[in-house]
């Protein structure tokens, strides 16, 4: 199809090459050129068919190659095709999946946070009966290495109420406390001294931390009493102490709560302003707030409100605690104020009878007697 539109292309141009040969008397030179000329075009026309030839044939090549990069391309497109809604399913199976694992884990962090709130509401309700170390000893079903000053402060006072009640607690019912030893060789450096009981207001500082804030104000009571004037060795201080008469014994008290316990003792000394200072400050220090003093109306004591300023229309001195300046109110013992006012104006009576003399005593008794009589008849 190709060679026959250069035929058609071609021939015009060979036709206007060729001479008029019409006349016969033309030279035979004239005729041999013609000849040549066409044989040069037939040969030049061979030649352009022939490099068409090759081209087509090249093409035809290309297109070969590229038809089988075609259908190369084609099957690596249909292979992606498939990979691509392969990879689809696999990732609607991962959402489906992730949406699964993450309610799942929202569940399970919803049941961990009410757990935890649940251990966090059951701690809250053990915590004024059981201490952090006796909590985590359970919760971890592991024995406490090192006991706190508090847990001493709190297994001391079970064992002092009860030895087999503390056993009982400890061995049957599984109750985290500290071994019988474990109190001894902590009670057995353990010293009290005439004076302030340091060791003691430690630990009950330590045991009323754990209490509510109303629990934490103390009151103080002092009172002198009598001792049996003997000379006793002191094993654990070798030394001997006495004969003394009387010991003179401060106890602290819940002002708001039933706890009490005696913080200071000395022989044959009273209380005076600076000790009794220096013990409400022992108190501040511990976290504990001091609101009244009690005590009879001994010389002694009489003695220390005119030290610390005390009198009827101030019955308090002030003392700091805590970072502020506190008040602490003085009261007398009311056993010993009710005596006082009753004994005190009968005494005065008696006396000033007995100045008079026997004769208007015994007529006051005999006119009160006889007033007696009239009233019962």
């Amino acid at each position: 199809m190709v060679n026959g539109k250069l035929i058609n292309v071609l021939l015009p141009t060979i036709l206007q090459t060729v001479p008029d040969i019409s006349n016969e008397t033309e030279s035979v030179e004239a005729e041999a050129a013609t000849q040549q000329h066409h044989a040069i075009l037939m040969e030049s026309y061979g030649h352009f068919i022939i490099a068409q030839q090759i081209e087509i044939r090249e093409t035809e090549k290309k297109m070969d190659q590229l038809r089988l990069i075609n259908e190369g391309l084609q099957e690596k497109l249909e292979s992606q095709s498939k990979t691509i809604i392969k990879l689809n399913g696999e990732l609607k199976k991962s959402q489906a999946e992730n949406r699964s694992l993450r309610y799942k884990r929202n569940r399970t962090e919803m049941k961990a946070l009410q757990r935890s709130q649940n251990d966090a509401k059951f701690k809250r309700s053990l915590q004024s009966i059981l201490t952090d170390k006796q909590l985590s000893a359970i919760a971890s079903q592991r024995k406490v290495k090192k006991w706190t000053l508090n847990d001493i402060a709190r297994s001391l006072t079970l064992r002092a109420l009860s030895s087999k009640s503390y056993n009982f607690l400890r061995t049957e019912m599984r109750i985290p406390l500290p071994a019988i030893s474990t109190l001894k060789n902590w009670t057995k450096h353990f010293k009290l001294e005439p004076g302030i009981f340091h060791h003691v207001i430690l630990v009950l500082s330590k045991h009323l931390l754990s209490k509510s804030p109303i629990s934490r104000i103390v009151s103080f009571s002092v009172d002198e009493v009598s001792v049996d004037a003997d000379i006793c060795y002191d094993q654990s201080r070798d030394q001997f102490m006495g004969p003394h008469s009387t010991m003179n014994v401060m106890m602290a008290r819940g002002l708001c709560s039933p706890w009490k316990q005696p913080i200071y003792a000395d022989f044959d000394k009273a209380l005076d302003k600076s000790t009794l200072l220096k013990i409400i400050q022992k108190f501040a220090e511990s976290g504990l707030l001091v609101k009244t003093l009690t005590h009879d109306l001994g010389s002694k004591n009489v003695a220390l409100w005119k030290e610390l300023n005390v009198s009827h229309s101030t019955p308090y001195f002030e003392t700091s605690q805590n970072g502020s300046l506190e008040k602490v109110f003085v009261f007398p013992d009311f056993p010993h104020l009710l005596v006082k006012c009753i004994i005190g104006p009968w005494n005065r009576h008696r006396k000033d009878q007995l100045h008079q003399g026997p004769n208007s005593f015994g007529s006051d008794a005999h006119q009160n007697r006889k007033d007696s009589g009239s009233s019962e008849n």
